[in-house]
């Protein structure tokens, strides 16, 4: 098989939390760019959970999200809501989908998954889109396609992944916050991990000067 690298984007892992304490922001086409010049990346997934407001979409597990259409949903309930406190969170809603809309056409291979509002026993809500499972999933069911995996994400939980990858003789190589990622995937594949922080002026996105 030629030589292919696939990466793969967890973004609630790597950047909700590293970002700020970190204090500094990714830029996302920057990292796009950097993983195609520096691994020759054929393919980016970028995974994340997404609020929707009710619009419902029945796709096929490889379908991607169809985030225009959703993007033209939220603006349509927003226009014709009353409700000024619903309308603040819609706002922010529909600058975060047009963020996504815009990463993917960078190139990113979006994998969404709508937010779920849980109640508790205390009778508030817990907000839940884990999308390992989907990150998972593609790794797998992709994995005649490729021969190398960038994994963005320093959650403990994808450890069996790495071993099954080791197990198959696929190379990959975990890009994260040192701080953030899980002490089990340091110590057992220190020779594969890079810190964000040697990487940093490669992604981040510079304030601008006055």
């Amino acid at each position: 098989m030629k030589e292919s690298t696939y990466g793969f984007v967890d973004s609630s892992n790597l950047f909700y939390g590293g970002v700020g304490r970190l204090n500094w922001k990714v830029d996302y086409e920057k990292l796009y760019k950097y993983l195609k010049k520096k691994y020759k990346v054929k393919k980016v997934f970028y995974y994340t959970g997404i609020e929707t407001h009710g619009f419902e979409v029945h796709l096929k597990s490889t379908q991607p999200y169809p985030v225009d259409d959703l993007l033209k949903y939220l603006k349509s309930i927003y226009r014709e809501e009353k409700d000024s406190r619903r309308k603040e969170l819609l706002k922010k809603d529909i600058a975060r989908t047009k963020f996504l809309v815009k990463i993917q056409s960078f190139g990113y291979i979006l994998r969404l998954k709508a937010i779920k509002h849980i109640r508790t026993r205390e009778g508030t809500f817990k907000s839940k889109a884990n999308c390992d499972v989907d990150l998972t999933f593609d790794l797998t069911r992709l994995e005649k396609e490729y021969n190398k995996v960038l994994l963005l994400s320093g959650d403990g939980d994808f450890e069996i992944l790495l071993r099954y990858l080791k197990e198959n003789r696929k190379d990959f190589i975990v890009i994260a916050d040192k701080e953030k990622t899980a002490r089990e995937i340091k110590k057992k594949y220190w020779r594969n991990f890079i810190d964000f922080q040697r990487v940093i002026t490669e992604i981040k996105k510079w304030r601008d000067r006055p």
